[in-house]
């Protein structure tokens, strides 16, 4: 709203002919929603990848596998802030294998055609104007801005897989027959200076000639007057020129006094033939001012009308130089275009001499590594620390997040990505920024629960199975490793466990074992044996004091023997493991067999319940039948003795005693049926100390309440004394108690399947 007022209170202005006359300066004006970065804004902080409080497990393994990092290369290679705008503002992670394929068409397109580059400092010198500004330079920026629009416009012409529909449509059209193009002169640079040019308006050129005639008239004049005079003159300001004279001199001639000294003795006086010359060069350049001004405001009503335009064609100029951006980051890491696969193919990620993208960013000297992971299969990392596992695990997720931008990988040629719809990397305390409240492994298992509900995903984890008990956490490790890969993820894991190591031993046809030895930081694949994780050698190569390390040997060698005898039956050890494996297993799966059986169980008793309840309403529709029926017959017996037919009122009232008669059983056994509904049953004895019900019936034998738990204190005939929790009840009617029918409801498992009010009518 602030914005639309803004903007219909310049266009007055501009109708009037007042805007540049009264210099307003729109400087503070909003800006528009178009992206780009105000001028005040430091090259750094637009540049910097803002970070979202709260992460998803999706959004905490990009951030934790460094893409913040490969954004920032991408948009320091930018040619403009349009470009470095566009990396963090566009969707860029494609959706699947095919949008990768075309996005990789046109980053190598936009990188051959615009070798040159963009034109950084004229596209971003319409930054001004988009800022809501006006005068010359922001005007000027807006024609240099087109110049270089024009000239992307000549190269887009020539693309075949990325398309400008700004660029190539009506938009441009309009915006190359702008005047503000024309309106500016050229430096030596080929740049628009912020001087117009008398081209634009005859008024301009005319007052731009009588300033010259002016300053001219007034340079003679003061040369000449210089030299005939014996007086120092000096100039004091622009275009006036004083002498310096006592005050008191001059006290009648104050309107050519143009200052005075510290003290106020001394004036300096200007000579009146100079000042009507000095006036009529200011008059001049005042016209000047007023011209320029007119013709400044008429160019920002044009550009003002072509702003949606102009906007629409820097966007296609943006998304050209953030193309041109990924070619140039592939470039810089000698990388290649892979071939983008689907899920489906079972490729998964073979890519040879692979090299970690954020090491590569760094300058440092890396070691390349051969990548071979594919859908349905585990990768397990064993070996020394610092053996260069976490970075085979960095390279695989990264590469796959490459795929997903379009950007030539780190890789030798001939490589295949896999395009993973998910990637979820477990590394660098991802867990933990997921779940900033949890402890460490409760982290891990939080961030694992999400991983198993995924399919056909990229999965890694780093130090599978730490954080908690040795055994426990290996054998949790094994399950969550088996059942995605059910799922068809690809999985890769660095762990210490040896039951994880074991696993893959036993399992060769899903897992396969890669070991990093020695200081190569190159696995080795198809390892058959478990690994050392070689912690005193790391501990002394990462500084820690001697006399600690030595202690941490001793402790070691008193177990040597045992560890001897232990590394001898590794084989044994391993088999032991996958079978105990198994047979968690068939744990689990019993465990699921008993929670199958106690779920039939509850449906049983629901059938039961429910066959109760169809009962109860027959039960009741009879005795509603029978009770309707004796009041027919009142009514007629009723209506009958008032006339002297006594043979059919000696029939009626026969039958009137039988239908009361069949009353009551009608009447007991919806009672009974009610009870029915509740598990319930009327007992046939009753002794102390034997555990009822309370029920208590409405007078229409409708509804029925409950209260379980009571005991039976003593009987004397028809009542009982009851207790019920810490509370007696005395003399309570014996037909108002029962007993449980169904044994397994008396443990109170009747509250999840029976309601303990039953209502029939």
């Amino acid at each position: 709203m602030l914005l639309n007022i803004i903007l219909a209170a310049v266009d007055v202005l501009v109708v009037q002919g007042l805007l540049f006359q009264t210099k307003i300066q729109l400087q503070e004006k909003q800006p528009s929603s178009f992206l780009i970065p105000r001028k005040s804004v430091a090259v750094e902080n637009a540049f910097e990848v803002k970070q979202v409080k709260k992460f998803s497990p999706e959004s905490a393994s990009i951030e934790a596998l460094g893409w913040p990092r490969i954004l920032k290369a991408v948009q320091l290679r930018c040619g403009s802030s349009l470009g470095a705008a566009m990396v963090v503002s566009e969707p860029w992670l494609v959706k699947n294998a095919n949008e990768a394929k075309e996005a990789y068409d046109q980053v190598l397109e936009a990188g051959k055609l615009l070798k040159d580059g963009i034109a950084n400092s004229r596209l971003d010198a319409a930054n001004d104007f988009l800022d809501g500004k006006g005068g010359a330079e922001a005007m000027a920026g807006v024609a240099n801005t087109l110049d270089a629009l024009e000239e992307l416009v000549s190269i887009t012409a020539q693309f075949k897989c990325f398309e400008c529909p700004a660029l190539s449509g009506s938009d441009w059209f309009k915006l190359r027959e702008a005047k503000v193009r024309d309106a500016f002169e050229i430096d030596n640079n080929g740049i628009r200076s912020t001087r117009l040019s008398n081209t634009c308006s005859s008024a301009l050129q005319e007052a731009r000639n009588q300033v010259r005639r002016a300053e001219e008239a007034h340079k003679s004049a003061v040369s000449k007057f210089m030299e005939e005079s014996k007086t120092h003159y000096f100039e004091i300001e622009q275009n006036r020129v004083v002498t310096a004279v006592d005050r008191a001199s001059v006290s009648k001639k104050k309107e050519n006094i143009r200052g005075l000294s510290r003290s106020g003795k001394t004036a300096y006086v200007e000579p009146e033939k100079l000042r009507k010359l000095a006036d009529a060069l200011e008059k001049a350049q005042y016209a000047q001012q007023q011209a320029e001004d007119a013709v400044l405001a008429s160019l920002w009503t044009e550009v003002r009308l072509l702003e949606s335009e102009l906007r629409l064609c820097l966007i296609d100029a943006g998304r050209l130089d953030a193309l041109r951006a990924r070619f140039r980051l592939g470039n810089a890491w000698r990388g290649s275009v892979p071939r983008v696969t689907t899920v489906a193919s079972t490729d998964g990620i073979l890519a040879l001499e692979a090299r970690h993208p954020v090491l590569c960013l760094d300058n440092t000297q890396v070691t390349p590594v051969d990548l071979d992971l594919a859908p349905g299969r585990c990768a397990i990392l064993q070996g020394a620390n610092g053996g260069g596992k976490t970075q085979y695990l960095g390279t695989l997720g990264l590469l796959a997040l490459l795929v997903k931008a379009a950007i030539p990988i780190p890789a030798a040629q001939g490589s295949i990505v896999t395009f993973f719809p998910t990637i979820l990397a477990d590394v660098e305390n991802a867990a933990k920024l997921t779940f900033p409240n949890a402890s460490t492994y409760e982290g891990f298992l939080y961030f694992a629960s999400y991983a198993l509900n995924t399919e056909k995903a990229l999965i890694l984890f780093d130090e599978l199975g730490s954080g908690t008990d040795s055994a426990e956490g290996g054998a949790i490790g094994v399950a969550i490793l088996e059942s995605l890969l059910q799922k068809q993820n690809a999985v890769c894991a660095a762990t210490h466990h040896p039951s994880v190591k074991a696993q893959a031993i036993s399992r060769p046809e899903a897992y396969e074992l890669w070991s990093f030895e020695g200081d190569s930081f190159r696995p080795s694949r198809g390892a058959s044996a478990i690994r050392s994780a070689k912690a005193l050698d790391a501990a002394e190569r990462c500084g820690l004091p001697q006399d600690v390390i030595n202690v941490a040997n001793e402790l070691l060698n008193c177990e040597q023997s045992d560890n001897d005898d232990l590394r001898s039956l590794e084989p044994a050890l391993a088999t032991l493991e996958a079978v105990r494996l198994r047979a968690t297993l068939a744990a689990e799966s019993a465990e699921l067999a008993a929670e199958a059986a106690e779920k039939m169980r509850k449906e049983a008793l629901q059938a039961i319940n429910h066959a109760a309840q169809r009962s109860a309403t027959r039960a009741f529709s009879a005795a509603q039948r029978i009770e309707q029926a004796e009041k027919n017959l009142q009514l007629l017996y009723n209506d009958l003795k008032k006339r002297p037919d006594a043979n059919a009122l000696t029939i009626i009232g026969d039958t009137l005693r039988c239908a009361r008669l069949a009353r009551k059983p009608a009447l007991r056994a919806k009672r009974e049926a009610l009870l029915a509904a509740q598990g319930l049953i009327v007992p046939n004895s009753i002794k102390p100390g034997d555990s009822v019900v309370i029920v208590a019936f409405d007078h229409a034998a409708t509804s029925i309440s409950t209260q379980p738990g009571a005991q039976v204190l003593s009987i004397t005939r028809n009542t009982a004394d009851l207790r019920l929790g810490s509370k007696l009840i005395n003399k309570v009617p014996l037909t108002d108690l029962a007993v449980w029918d169904v044994p397994i409801l008396a443990d109170g498992s009747a509250d999840t399947i029976y309601a303990t009010t039953s209502s029939y009518r």
